[in-house]
């Protein structure tokens, strides 16, 4: 559980509204969190699950729970935390551009989008490249990798082919990600859009589309 101190200064920040001073960014530690959880101060995987974590608390999102205690990507969720099936580590460098050490941040939407969006408005941002990703609601689990515009555009348009093979009713959705994953030769719980990169989200709409019209005459609905 976070230590009382956290607890202290995110009641303080939430009282106050003001913006956070330097010594407001280390949050208190990860300790019984999920262990996909990856430090952002560079500790080493399989060490203790133990961090400071950079993180702006000003605006804290409050989730219920005792105490109607904040949850901020530093105090997530245990629940939530749970839910999520096959969680990402918070990456230690950019997959776009390569970048790692403090360039990766859990910041605000405010940082890319000008505002903040949802109940949790928390972003992983590379501030070399600007690639970003999203949390899992009420965690600190990315929703996938970072991704760049060109991969965001990527991820976007290779999503249409894919749907189109459950939509038709031919197949269920996890079906259809089954089929997917065979015709890529990964593993049904390595294939996320989220992750995929520009050559992945090409090969993946091709599949699709080749799954698509190997279904059979008027592709439709199953009788």
């Amino acid at each position: 559980m976070p230590g009382a101190d956290h607890r202290s200064s995110c009641f303080h920040i939430a009282r106050t509204g003001r913006s956070p001073a330097p010594s407001d960014h280390l949050c208190a530690d990860f300790s019984g969190q999920h262990p996909s959880l990856l430090r952002l101060d560079g500790a080493r995987p399989g060490g203790p699950r133990t961090s400071r974590c950079r993180v702006p608390f000003h605006r804290p999102t409050f989730a219920g729970g005792g105490m109607n205690q904040p949850k901020t990507p530093c105090n997530p969720s245990r629940k939530a935390t749970a839910r999520v099936k096959n969680p990402l580590p918070i990456p230690e460098s950019c997959n776009c551009c390569g970048a790692g050490g403090e360039a990766i941040s859990i910041v605000p939407h405010s940082e890319v989008y000008g505002r903040e969006y949802g109940d949790w408005p928390w972003l992983v941002l590379c501030r070399n490249c600007r690639a970003y990703v999203g949390l899992h609601p009420f965690t600190a689990i990315p929703l996938g990798t970072l991704a760049d515009e060109a991969t965001r555009k990527a991820r976007k348009a290779c999503k249409a082919p894919f749907e189109a093979l459950y939509r038709t009713g031919r197949f269920s959705r996890n079906e259809a990600y089954q089929k997917l994953a065979e015709k890529l030769g990964i593993g049904v719980d390595q294939c996320h859009f989220g992750w995929f990169d520009v050559d992945q989200c090409r090969r993946a709409a091709e599949a699709a589309r080749e799954i698509f019209l190997g279904m059979g005459p008027g592709n439709g609905r199953r009788s």
